[in-house]
């Protein structure tokens, strides 16, 4: 006779219900359905507003924000997404890190194929937290604008986040040095804050005023192109602009320039950590008057004074200021009026 099997399993137990085929391959085309949109998400601000958007930018001679990130670099950037909401808010404006030259730099730009590269309240939070990592880190900034201001539909939301971006950009003001360079169309907000950085940069064919010739006609009565409003001829000579270049491509390699030739990092002679070491935590900036040679660092002066800038062949040189008593007493013909030490 046969010896029957013994098992020590619950007699009482309910007999496992068996998978099917067809619930396996359900839940796993949930998953993929969840992988598919997480990288919808990721991947449709590279689109900007689509094809057709795209392709007007480029009838215009301009470059799309992410073509611009390629010149500015050659290492994959690290962008800062923080885009949410059914629209993407925030998606309008784009910000990352670039590694340029073997550093660390922060860079924004609008996305002019989604609204226009407007700007509400969450691209406002989103330009202030990275303006404040560069100062908080000293990391040189460089914006590249291409806005047609506030975004109307906002409301006030778009000047709330200009605010923040506004207040940021005054606060780091002496702690990292900024390079505003100026694409298409900038009006309002677009035109006010990149004026509030370090250097201005504008090429042909691009636009930055309050408002456009057809409020001026509305207004004054007088008929004036775009051009003669705000274009680079006229705040070439007014100064707004500190550099007018031919074309999208030269602000960029201009900018390049500054970075690799005029903005250096330097050891302060007023800093403790710079004295007793190369290693010093703090970033101090200095211009240089060439590639070949920097000014030298100096206690001389830390306040606004009225300094002036002088544009060079490829290189904007400093003045010292006269009326600045720190100047007169010291030996020094550098000017640390800017704080940039």
């Amino acid at each position: 006779m046969a010896a029957s099997a013994i098992s020590l399993g619950n007699p009482l137990a309910k007999a496992p219900e068996s998978v099917s085929s067809s619930d396996t391959q359900g839940g796993e085309s949930v998953y993929d359905e969840a992988l598919a949109e997480s990288e919808e998400l990721l991947s449709r601000p590279l689109r900007g507003g689509g094809e057709d958007r795209v392709r007007t930018q480029h009838s215009k001679g301009r470059m799309t924000v992410w073509e611009r990130i390629r010149v500015l670099t050659e290492h994959e950037p690290n962008i800062l997404w923080q885009n949410w909401g059914p629209g993407l808010d925030g998606a309008s404006i784009v910000t990352g890190i670039l590694n340029i030259g073997g550093r660390d730099v922060a860079v924004y730009g609008h996305d002019f194929t989604l609204r226009a590269g407007s700007m509400d309240a969450t691209n406002g939070a989103k330009l202030a937290r990275l303006i404040y990592m560069a100062g908080e880190n000293g990391m040189p900034l460089i914006g590249m604008n291409d806005s047609a201001g506030a975004f109307v539909p906002a409301g006030v939301g778009g000047l709330d986040g200009y605010s923040e971006a506004f207040t940021a950009l005054r606060k780091i003001s002496g702690l990292a040095p900024s390079i505003s360079l100026m694409f298409g169309h900038n009006a309002g907000g677009g035109a006010y804050l990149p004026r509030q950085g370090s250097f201005m940069i504008q090429c042909n064919e691009t636009f930055i005023g309050l408002t456009g010739p057809g409020v001026v006609k509305s207004v004054l009565g007088e008929d004036v192109t775009a051009d003669e409003l705000g274009g680079p001829g006229v705040h070439g000579m007014s100064g707004v602009c500190d550099i007018t270049t031919a074309d999208e491509l030269g602000s960029l390699r201009t900018a390049l320039r500054l970075l690799s030739s005029c903005l250096r990092r330097a050891v302060s002679a007023s800093c403790s950590a710079c004295r007793s070491s190369a290693a010093c935590s703090r970033l101090h900036w200095s211009y240089a008057a060439s590639s070949a040679s920097s000014f030298a660092s100096s206690e001389a002066c830390s306040v606004k004074c009225a300094n002036t800038l002088s544009l060079s062949a490829n290189f904007l040189s400093m003045n010292i200021s006269d009326r600045c008593t720190s100047h007169r007493a010291s030996s020094s013909r550098t000017c640390l009026a800017d704080s940039w030490f």
